[in-house]
This record gives structure tokens, C-alpha cells and sequence, in this order.
């Protein structure tokens, strides 16, 4: 508990005392939900999966075909990482587990957010790129857009690629 009441400190110091930064989170979390239960209806899947912990992640890898095991690598490393940067008393140990899990978590959140967009036709590197730096933002896009439609998992959507190419 001592190690939540420093952070809560050095969020307000940060913030300069104010409650801005706690906004600021509140706001990113409200595009958050908004973008996913968007896309989730979009692929004709619960939106209010979105705001059930561990669902959200199943479901979410369900859009692009992952098994539902898989959502351990989703949510067991960010843990780890926080603990390994912020709670392991500065270790040489606690920054390298921080430091193999962040690489293992980044790498096959990039390969899934790649995936999303092979799922939404979207095939230009430009897209991989914004939907890597600004994947809440690019999920709500995804969900919202009308030129946007969902066509099936990773394997169907580049099955339908190659057809259309050939």
C-alpha cells in the first residue's frame, strides 16, 4: 500500500498538485473503451466486453484469430514491468525482468496490431505506424470510419487479400 501512496505523490507533484493528470488518464481510458466496444460491435461481438477485465483482452484477440490462452502475454508482463521499474528498489534483477518482459509484450502487441489491421483491409505501412503510436485512438477510428469493415480473422482477411490480387 506504501507503494501506492508514492505514486499517487509523484502524480501530484508532477501535475503540480492538481488533479489534472487523473483527468487526463480518465479522458484516454473513456477513448479507450469507446474505440473498442465501437469495434466490437463492428464485428458483431458484446461491446460491453470492453469494460470486463480479462474479457476484453479475449475478446479483442478473438477479432484477430488469436486463441484465448494467449491473453496471458497481454496481461500477465505489464505487471511485471511496473514492479520491475518501480517497486524492485532499483535491482539490477527488477530492471532486467522489466526489461525481457517489456520486449516480449511490445513485440507481440506489435504483431497483433498489425493483425487488426490486415482484419480492417488496412495494408499500408502508414497504417501499421499510426495504429503502433496511437492505438487507442486508431481502434476508435477502426470502429467508427465507414470505409472501415471488418472481414473476418487474420488467416480469412489475407485469404480474401490474395483472392482479390490475384
Amino acid at each position: 500500500m506504501d507503494e501506492l501512496i508514492a505514486v499517487h505523490e509523484l502524480i501530484m507533484e508532477t501535475g503540480g498538485g492538481s488533479p489534472v493528470l487523473y483527468f487526463l488518464i480518465g479522458f484516454l481510458m473513456l477513448i479507450g473503451i469507446t474505440g473498442q466496444w465501437m469495434l466490437y460491435y463492428k464485428c458483431d461481438l458484446p461491446g460491453y466486453a470492453c469494460v470486463v477485465p480479462v474479457w476484453n483482452v479475449t475478446t479483442f484477440l478473438k477479432i484477430v484469430g488469436r486463441p484465448a490462452w494467449q491473453s496471458l502475454i497481454v496481461i500477465v508482463p505489464p505487471p511485471i514491468i511496473v514492479w520491475g521499474v518501480l517497486f524492485s528498489g532499483g535491482s539490477t534483477l527488477g530492471y532486467g525482468l522489466a526489461a525481457v518482459f517489456a520486449v516480449i509484450w511490445a513485440g507481440y502487441m506489435a504483431k497483433v496490431y498489425y493483425e487488426l489491421c490486415i482484419c480492417f483491409g488496412r495494408t499500408k505501412t502508414s497504417d501499421y505506424l499510426i495504429c503502433l503510436a496511437l492505438n487507442g485512438f486508431y481502434v476508435l477510428w477502426l470502429g467508427l470510419a465507414d470505409s472501415t469493415t471488418y472481414q473476418g480473422n487474420f488467416e480469412e482477411a489475407k485469404k480474401k487479400q490474395l483472392e482479390e490480387a490475384a
